[in-house]
């Protein structure tokens, strides 16, 4: 899925409403519920501009499902994916006339009305509810990712991270291959850090440096970040990223080194917004010396971690 367009008139109708209530169908936006679907059942748009988001239902959505047993991390990565598709707007429609419809932008002829135990209208007419309110359409997400294993759960579970867990979300169940994902994961720690009560940078130091690779050291920069050092026995290889935990998402500096004895060092270095690095050297039976900095706090080791 990518990102919807608010239509203005669903703005001033929705200020009126209590956060998370919605409004009923009238018979004008029901009989203009056609078009067609993507592959997965959610519309195909293809526009760029998203609407503002709405705080009270960003709150409802996150606490919702943190109560159905997510942790802070997948919840905000679900929640980061409903900003980009809707603002949480369960009245909004696809702008130009498209088929999304709701938080999720479910397609009319697919998932919103049409599939077979799987579509927005019936969910709602079983549960006595308004097919257009938060309510419902959070209790729909819900089911569809419970229900049906093809919309991702199961990564959704295992996610560890932010970023993971938006992604997860994005390609199971928003069927998404690469739609604005940096945005996807910055609306998602956003929510994190505002709901969840951190802050919280989306990435993690083995996620950074790719599998295999596991931290055995890390030293902290103070407030402002941690150098992390990792190892992959398979290679025999070390990686060294810096982890920022301030001013996440701007771009201000950040450094990673990494020295095997006898040899030169290796450095990544710019205005990242979460994280230096990776920087990776094979280090087979000899020691090394890591390091790295943000903003102007700078940290290197001794050689150490020798074999």
């Amino acid at each position: 899925m990518k990102s919807r367009t608010r239509l203005i008139p669903v703005v001033a109708a929705l200020v009126a409403l209590p956060a998370g209530l919605g409004v009923a169908a009238s018979p004008a936006m029901a009989a203009a519920d056609t078009g067609h679907t993507n592959s997965v059942g959610m519309s195909p748009n293809l526009t760029n501009v998203t609407p503002m988001a709405i705080a009270a239902n960003e709150r409802t959505a996150f606490n919702y499902f943190v109560n159905k047993g997510l942790t802070k991390r997948q919840s905000a990565g679900i929640v980061g994916n409903l900003i980009v598709e809707s603002g949480v707007d369960p009245t909004i429609k696809q702008s130009g006339g498209g088929p999304g419809r709701g938080i999720a932008q479910w397609g009319v002829g697919g998932r919103w009305d049409h599939n077979s135990r799987d579509n927005m209208v019936w969910y709602a007419a079983q549960h006595g509810q308004s097919r257009w309110s938060l309510g419902a359409q959070l209790a729909f997400t819900w089911y569809e990712l419970r229900t049906f294993s093809g919309y991702g759960y199961s990564a959704l579970k295992s996610a560890t991270t932010i970023s993971a867990a938006t992604v997860a979300f994005e390609k199971k169940f928003e069927g998404c291959g690469s739609c604005n994902e940096s945005r996807r994961i910055s609306e998602a720690t956003s929510v994190f850090n505002t709901y969840g009560g951190g802050s919280a940078n989306p990435y993690q130091p083995a996620e950074v440096c790719g599998d295999g690779y596991k931290v055995i050291d890390k030293h902290a920069l103070g407030t402002l970040g941690t150098i992390y050092l990792l190892y992959k026995s398979s290679a025999q290889a070390n990686c060294v990223v810096t982890m920022k935990q301030t001013k996440l998402g701007s771009k201000t500096p950040v450094a990673a080194t990494l020295q095997v004895q006898g040899g030169t060092k290796a450095t990544n270095s710019g205005n990242f917004g979460y994280y230096a690095g990776p920087v990776k050297r094979t280090a087979a039976a000899k020691c090394v010396k890591w390091g790295g900095t943000v903003n102007s706090t700078t940290w290197t080791s001794a050689y150490s971690h020798c074999g």
